[in-house]
């Protein structure tokens, strides 16, 4: 406590005399002197305060020290990386809580650069699956201004730039991550060395990948209507799709009012922060039109699974209707509802793949391979998955607009 209080008093007489370095204008990574951490700093802000040490160390050609902020001077020589929430109120009595999931800060302060977030005080902070906010910030720093790159997992993907005068600039950056989930899954591991693994492991958290929330991926539709047996179609045939005239399994009518009912329930009651909502494999998608529709729709006033199809938008075939506003009709009205219960609730409609343009490229089963022609935005609690190869990306964005 001492040493804090020393250091306090010493930082308002660096602020308030003619030794002040003034906040704002640009610093060299050359004049950076030390990484400033709280003495017992969690995992997270200790291997933040490393990883900064070492890469802007081996930018600037010197070594940077990490010093604990008992020890800190603020009248010593050269700028200073300063680490986590506790040291921002306790050096710039700077109140940097409540922060949103795995959100972070990149601030100029005087005498340095402060870099905090929302980090775990447990855990290990090399797992994507550990709030790390403090170490997104800091690799935000090395990559998008100092330089350095990690291509692939291990040293040789590394590309670190010798340069002491590379310019860290006048920050004000409180942002959080356009994506919850982010990930890119290394094929199969079991092939792997225990090496390359952990070079994975390190190379995931550099490249600032995360998955923090639970999640639950795949098909929904057998367990949200227990389609293992026949219970539900015998009492309700009507809710599945209309397919050559007859009402079957394992697809369901989209927009049949009880169908909706059900998945809003599911999701809500559901174990994960993310419930999938997402179609059966397969084809067989509902055939209802205005004059097959159920006896419901038609009481309603609810349109029919086909006429939300666009006229003319074919899939990938060339030959079947693009189902693609259908499903995200489905999806969002799903999603308006949970969110209208429980707005902390997310739900997922996973098409293989969708991209981030609306373009969708898809299996057969989708059929969902052109552009949305009608939907102009994804509710906020939906949540789109990109699935490709070896690579799965989860939108956590607010919305999707054409």
């Amino acid at each position: 406590m001492r040493g804090t209080t020393t250091a306090l008093l010493a930082l308002a007489g660096f602020v308030a005399g003619s030794a002040m370095i003034a906040v704002g204008g640009e610093r060299r990574v050359g004049d950076v002197r030390r990484v400033v951490v709280v003495d017992n700093a969690p995992a997270v802000q200790r291997v933040a305060a490393e990883e900064l040490a070492t890469y802007c160390g081996r930018i600037a050609g010197t070594r940077i020290a990490i010093v604990p902020l008992s020890e800190y001077r603020p009248t010593d020589k050269g700028l200073s990386f300063f680490v986590g929430d506790e040291v921002a109120r306790r050096l710039f009595n700077m109140e940097l809580a409540p922060w949103q999931q795995e959100e972070w800060l990149l601030r100029t302060v005087p005498g340095g650069l402060l870099i905090a977030g929302d980090d775990a005080t447990s855990g290990d902070p090399w797992s994507a699956r550990v709030r790390a906010g403090s170490m997104l910030a800091a690799y935000t720093l090395l990559d998008d201004y100092l330089g350095v790159r990690w291509f692939w997992p291990g040293p040789f993907g590394e590309h670190v730039p010798h340069d002491p005068d590379a310019i860290v600039p006048e920050l004000n950056r409180r942002e959080v991550p356009k994506f919850m989930i982010r990930w890119v899954m290394m094929a199969y591991t079991g092939y792997h060395t225990p090496e390359f693994r952990e070079d994975c492991v390190r190379w995931m958290r550099r490249t600032r990948q995360g998955w923090t929330r639970s999640a639950l991926f795949g098909h929904s539709w057998w367990y949200a209507f227990n389609l293992k047996n026949d219970d539900t179609f015998k009492e309700h045939p009507e809710w599945f799709a209309l397919v050559n005239g007859k009402r079957q399994p394992p697809q369901m009518c989209t927009t049949h009012p009880e169908v909706i009912n059900r998945m809003v329930e599911y999701v809500l009651n559901g174990k994960y922060d993310i419930m999938s909502i997402s179609p059966s494999d397969g084809g067989g998608f509902c055939e209802c039109n205005e004059e097959t529709k159920s006896e419901t729709h038609k009481r309603l006033g609810i349109p029919s699974c086909t006429s939300l199809d666009v006229p003319g938008v074919l899939a990938y075939d060339n030959k079947s209707p693009s189902l693609s506003d259908r499903i995200f009709t489905y999806a969002n009205e799903v999603a308006r509802r949970v969110r209208e219960k429980n707005p902390n609730k997310g739900s997922t409609s996973s098409l293989t793949p969708i991209t981030i343009s609306r373009r969708y490229a898809s299996r057969n089963w989708s059929r969902t391979s052109t552009y949305l022609s009608s939907i102009n935005r994804l509710r906020t609690a939906t949540r789109r998955t990109t699935a490709s190869g070896r690579r799965t990306w989860w939108a956590g964005s607010n919305s999707a607009r054409r």
